[in-house]
């Protein structure tokens, strides 16, 4: 069965809850999910794989986290070529003004039916 890492890094956690889910639809379609923080994987685990995924919540003026996924992703750039990558994160769920999105709603504010 194909393995595919969900690579990420969370500071409050909820970009790990967006990994899982991710790592769930892996395996719903029938593939062997990974699911690790970025501290935990290496370049050499992708060299192989077809694709992976990678998330990281959006830090500051919407910049990877520095000390380990901006490095993370610097030495994925060399290994990327052919393969399918996909992204996800999250930003905005702050109180400053400077979180929330155009219309002043962040994700913390929005409610479900």
């Amino acid at each position: 069965m194909d393995k595919v890492y969900v690579i990420y890094w969370t500071q409050s956690g909820n970009t790990q809850a967006m990994a899982e889910a991710v790592g769930k639809g892996i395996t719903d379609a029938g593939k062997v999910a990974v699911v690790v923080p970025v501290g935990t994987v290496s370049v050499e685990d992708l060299k192989d794989a077809a694709g992976f995924a990678l998330g990281c919540p959006a830090m500051g003026a919407e910049v990877l986290e520095e000390s380990e996924m901006e490095p993370f992703v610097c030495e994925v750039e060399a290994i990327a070529s052919g393969k399918t990558i996909g992204l996800f994160g999250s930003y905005g769920c702050g109180d400053r003004a400077s979180d929330k999105p155009p219309g002043g709603r962040s994700g913390a504010d929005r409610t479900e039916p």
